[in-house]
């Protein structure tokens, strides 16, 4: 006489137990598929220095893939008032994952930032350098003067472009505001999700971007907090 599958696996009762282990297995997937979720490009914009009339400070945005990739990424930076800072395109730097700094001015890896005079924006075309792929992030350093006191407003767009679509898709935006005037010290802007090699090694190699600029506009950086 054979055997049915509950006598096989030790009678009704343990069958019943292995069920409620089953059924509480799947349960804890689910719960941890939606804690563990993907954490979206984002990308985040401050300003180094002493934000006081008369000073040189320095720009500073951060884009981060995160767990997508961004493909043909490119940021858009927009200063209120636009007469606040004067910016100095020809020597800002840039880098993916904080590797080989490149100035806008090289005649070979430079023209990645420029002024978009339809829309009074700046952009930096991140993408020429290709895609931000899941783990990467860019950061770029532009040398500014600051030109007047009273509120300046910096924001920053993170674009990628959707092949289906055949468009640009906004994926973050972030946006910051320096009183100038009262001595205030610029921040470093931290960057976004769980994983960021930034926190660790972006903060020596802002220094030394800014010791660079600062060698290259003549600029003379405060102390970074």
């Amino acid at each position: 006489m054979g055997l049915s599958i509950i006598d096989l696996w030790g009678g009704e009762k343990e069958m019943r137990k292995l069920a409620t282990y089953f059924l509480l297995m799947i349960t804890f997937s689910l719960l941890f598929t939606g804690i563990v979720s993907a954490v979206d490009p984002s990308v985040q914009i401050g300003i180094l220095g002493d934000v006081t009339p008369g000073n040189t400070v320095g720009v500073d945005v951060a884009a981060e893939a995160n767990d997508e990739q961004v493909v043909n990424p490119m940021v858009t930076i927009k200063i209120n008032p636009e007469t606040s800072l004067d910016l100095d395109e020809q020597n800002a730097l840039m880098s993916i994952n904080s590797v080989n700094w490149v100035v806008n001015s090289d005649p070979v890896s430079g023209g990645f930032l420029t002024w978009d005079a339809v829309n009074e924006v700046w952009l930096w075309h991140i993408g020429q350098f290709g895609n931000l792929d899941p783990g990467d992030y860019a950061e770029i350093v532009i040398p500014a003067l600051v030109k007047q006191a009273g509120p300046i407003t910096v924001s920053a767009d993170l674009l990628g472009f959707n092949s289906q679509s055949r468009q640009y898709e906004l994926f973050d935006s972030a946006t910051n505001t320096y009183n100038s005037g009262n001595s205030r010290q610029g921040r470093h802007p931290p960057c976004a999700g769980t994983n960021v090699p930034m926190q660790d090694t972006g903060a020596p190699l802002v220094m030394a971007a800014l010791a660079i600029l600062s060698i290259i506009g003549g600029a003379v950086y405060g102390k970074l907090r």
